[in-house]
C-alpha cells in the first residue's frame, strides 16, 4: 500500500481529541480507516494534522463529518511558496533611474488621494510635495511574513538618519514549539541574509535564499521603513515562509497566532499591541499546454488540444508553452482564518499571474468554477492563490503611468478588495545581486533599489493599516476590511473595459484606490482612542439629527 503525506483539516479544533482517538485506534466512526493510523505531524494549536495515508484512506477520511478537507501536503505536491513580484533589468520608480534620494511615490499619491496631472512614467516623472502622515505605527507590531531582513539596514533604525538602534525584533519563534508543535523549544535562525552558495532552484540565475531575503527586506521597507515606508515607528518582526529559509517550518502562521495570543500587555497602552501581518507571496504551478485535455469556462466544456491564444480567451494566462495555475490550500487557509479569529490582521498580495479572481460561488456557470484539466489534475484557475482566501485583505497593484491603470500582470476581478501603488517602488534590500541598486546615503554598506509587483502594493496597505492601528488599537480584521472599503477613493483607476485578453481591464474589480484617511487630525488628539469604530450604514448614527417636539 502506497502512503503519502496528507493534511487533514477539521471544521472545529474542539473535535481534535476525538478525531485523534478514532484515527489511532481500530474501529471508530464509519469514515475512519480500518487500521490504526498514528499521527505523522501533530499540530496541537491548529485544526490541521498530518497523516501518512493511502489515497483510498484519504478519500474515506474526507467523508467524516468532522473533516473540512483532506489534501496532499505542499511537499507531496512539489509546491514551494514563492514571492509575488516581477522584475526587469532597469530601475523601478516613476522613472527608469535608481537614485537614493527618491521616495516611495505611493505615499504622496495615497495621502493626497488623487493623481497629479501628467504625473507618470510616460509623462512628468518627478513631482514635489509635502505629506503629513498623522500616525506612524507606534505601539504596533508588524510581522513581515517574507524573506529575512537585515536589522542593521538604516531603513529599520529607530531614527530616520539611521541611528538609535534597530526596530527589528528577532523573536525566537521556535521558543513556542511546545505550544505549536508539541515538541521541545528550539532556536529560530535568521542568517545568512546573503548566501551565494544556496541553490538556484527556480532557474532565475540567482541564489534563492538571497533573492527571497531581498524580497522580504524590500517589502519591509515599504511597510515600515523610516524613509521609504509608512509605519516608521512600528515594531518590526519577521518570519520566513520560503523553503530557502534556514529555519523553514510549515507552521509559520501558527507561530504568529500563538505569539499574538501569548504576548504581554504593553504597559504604555494597557493592552496588547495590535499585530498586523503582510503576506506578499502565493503558491502556483505551471502546466504544459500540451497536457491540457479540457477547459470548463462559464459553464461550457471545451476539449483539447488547445493553442495559447485559445486558452487566453478562456482567461488562462500562458506564454504559449506553459499555462499559469494559481493554487489554493484548504489547510493553509484554515491557519489564516484561525489567525484572524485570534485577532491578527492579515493583508496579502493578489498575485502576478494576469488572471481574474472571482468571488466564491456554488454556481457551476460562474467564473469561480472555471477549470482546466490534465489527465491527472484539475486546476480552478480563477480562484486566486491563498491570499484570496475569505476575509484576507487582497491587494492588487497600480501602474506608474499617467492614466493610472492596474499593473498588467496584477491579478484583478471581484475578489480584489482594493489597489495600491505597485510599480517602480523604491525600498531596502540586503544585497545588490541584480546590479541595479544604489547605496543608502546614510550608510554605504547598505543598498536600496526598486521592485514592481503586487508584492510591493500589499505592504503599502499593510503600512497604512499599521498607522490606523496606532490610533485604533482594538481594531479587528472585519474593521480593517470595512474601513478600507469605505475610505478608499473610487473610480480613479482607468478601466480599459476589455475581457480576458486585456491586461489593463479590471474585469469586475471594485475600482478602489488606497487612501490614507486621517483618523487623527494634523493637530489635536495624539493618543490612541479605544472607542473608534466604523460608522454603521443604517440605523442611528452620530451626530444625531435634531429631534423636534410637536407641541409642549
Amino acid at each position: 500500500m502506497s502512503l503519502r503525506e496528507y493534511v487533514v483539516t477539521l471544521h472545529r479544533r474542539e473535535d481534535l481529541d476525538s478525531f485523534y482517538r478514532d484515527m489511532e485506534n481500530e474501529g471508530g466512526p464509519l469514515f475512519i480507516p480500518f487500521r490504526p493510523i498514528p499521527v505523522h505531524d501533530r499540530q496541537p494549536t491548529s485544526r490541521n494534522t498530518t497523516y501518512l495515508l493511502s489515497d483510498n484512506e484519504a478519500n474515506r477520511v474526507s467523508r467524516d463529518p468532522r473533516v473540512a478537507s483532506v489534501e496532499l501536503s505542499f511537499q507531496e505536491r512539489g509546491i514551494e511558496i514563492r514571492p509575488a513580484y516581477s522584475q526587469t533589468s532597469t530601475a523601478w520608480v516613476k522613472n527608469s533611474t535608481n537614485n537614493n534620494t527618491h521616495k516611495n511615490w505611493g505615499i504622496l499619491r495615497c495621502v493626497e488621494g488623487r493623481t497629479r496631472s501628467g504625473w507618470g512614467s510616460n509623462g512628468t516623472t518627478t513631482v514635489s510635495g509635502t505629506v503629513n502622515v498623522t500616525a506612524s505605527g507606534k505601539n504596533v507590531d508588524v510581522v513581515i511574513v517574507d524573506g529575512h531582513i537585515n536589522p542593521a539596514h538604516p531603513e529599520f533604525a529607530v531614527n530616520a538618519n539611521g541611528t538609535g538602534g534597530s526596530r527589528v525584533v528577532q523573536f525566537n519563534w521556535f521558543s513556542l514549539n511546545p505550544l505549536v508543535t508539541g515538541g521541545a523549544a528550539g532556536t529560530y535562525n535568521y542568517t545568512p541574509y546573503v548566501d551565494p552558495t544556496y541553490p538556484d532552484n527556480d532557474g532565475d540565475g540567482y541564489s534563492d535564499r538571497t533573492v527571497d531575503n531581498d524580497h522580504g527586506a524590500h517589502v519591509a521597507g515599504t511597510a515600515v521603513g523610516n524613509d521609504k515606508g509608512w509605519a516608521r515607528d512600528a515594531n518590526i518582526y519577521n518570519i520566513n515562509p520560503y523553503g530557502s529559509g534556514p529555519s523553514y517550518s510549515n507552521y509559520f502562521l501558527q507561530y504568529i497566532r500563538v505569539w499574538h495570543q501569548t504576548k504581554a500587555i504593553n504597559p504604555i497602552t494597557g493592552i496588547k499591541n495590535p499585530t498586523i501581518t503582510n503576506h506578499s507571496y502565493g503558491i502556483e504551478t505551471g502546466v504544459l499546454i500540451s497536457t491540457i485535455t479540457s477547459v470548463r469556462y462559464q459553464g461550457t466544456i471545451y476539449t483539447g488540444p488547445f493553442t495559447g491564444a485559445q486558452l487566453q480567451g478562456y482567461g488562462i494566462y500562458n506564454n504559449g508553452t506553459t499555462a499559469a495555475a494559481p493554487l489554493r490550500s484548504s489547510f493553509f487557509e484554515a491557519d489564516f482564518q484561525d489567525m484572524i479569529d485570534a485577532g491578527v490582521i492579515v493583508v496579502g498580495a493578489a498575485g502576478n499571474t494576469y488572471t481574474k479572481i472571482a468571488n466564491t460561488s456554488a454556481n457551476p456557470n460562474d467564473d469561480y468554477n472555471n477549470y482546466f484539466a490534465t489527465s491527472s489534475n484539475t486546476y480552478y484557475y480563477m480562484r486566486g492563490t491563498i491570499t484570496a482566501a475569505s476575509n484576507i485583505v487582497c491587494v492588487g497593484g497600480v501602474d506608474a503611468v499617467v492614466a493610472e491603470t492596474k499593473l498588467t500582470f496584477s491579478n484583478c476581478g471581484p475578489r480584489i478588495d482594493l489597489y495600491a501603488p505597485g510599480r517602480f517602488i523604491i525600498s531596502s534590500v540586503n544585497s545588490n545581486i541584480f546590479g541595479t541598486g544604489v547605496t543608502d546615503s546614510r550608510n554605504a554598506s547598505y543598498i536600496i533599489t526598486k521592485f514592481s509587483g503586487t508584492s510591493m502594493a500589499s505592504p503599502q496597505v499593510c503600512g497604512v493599516v499599521a498607522c490606523l492601528a496606532e490610533a485604533w488599537p482594538t481594531l479587528k480584521q472585519a474593521d480593517v476590511v470595512t474601513h478600507l472599503q469605505r475610505v478608499s477613493t473610487t473610480s480613479q483607476i482607468t478601466d480599459t473595459g476589455g475581457g480576458t485578453t486585456d491586461f489593463t481591464a479590471l474585469q469586475g474589480s471594485n475600482n478602489r484606490y488606497l487612501y490614507f484617511f486621517k483618523k487623527r487630525p494634523d493637530v489635536g488628539q495624539v493618543g490612541p482612542v479605544f472607542n473608534y469604530g466604523n460608522r454603521p450604514t443604517s440605523g442611528q448614527t452620530y451626530p444625531r439629527s435634531k429631534i423636534f417636539r410637536y407641541g409642549r
